[in-house]
């Protein structure tokens, strides 16, 4: 039976602007993001409220403290949760998954 949801709003995990400095400046190369952060392997689904209060948090305060209690109702972004690191070898295996669920699908 297909589960119904609330509002849903989509969350960049590596924000579209990330802050030159810190987390995000050290795991990927700033002037090459625009290839990627508005893939699939980037994109999560989360209510509309919840998304407006994750702004730019590094990946392990967004994980910690704005994904892990409010992800539940959203399979692909609980997956989330199972990465230690958010760089683009994360982003790409995210893309090639849901290139495989998309295909098999009828």
């Amino acid at each position: 039976m297909p589960r119904e949801f609330t509002a849903k709003s989509v969350e960049h995990v590596l924000p579209q602007n990330p802050e030159q400095v810190g987390y995000w400046a050290q795991h990927h190369d700033l002037s090459q993001t625009g290839d990627y952060v508005n893939s699939i392997g980037n994109l999560v689904l989360l209510s509309k409220s919840k998304n407006s209060a994750a702004r730019n948090f590094d990946f392990p305060k967004k994980k910690e403290k704005y994904l892990k209690s409010r992800v539940s109702d959203y399979p692909r972004s609980l997956e989330v949760l199972g990465y230690a690191d958010w760089d683009k070898a994360a982003i790409d295996k995210r893309i090639l998954e849901a290139k495989t669920l998309i295909l098999q699908d009828p």
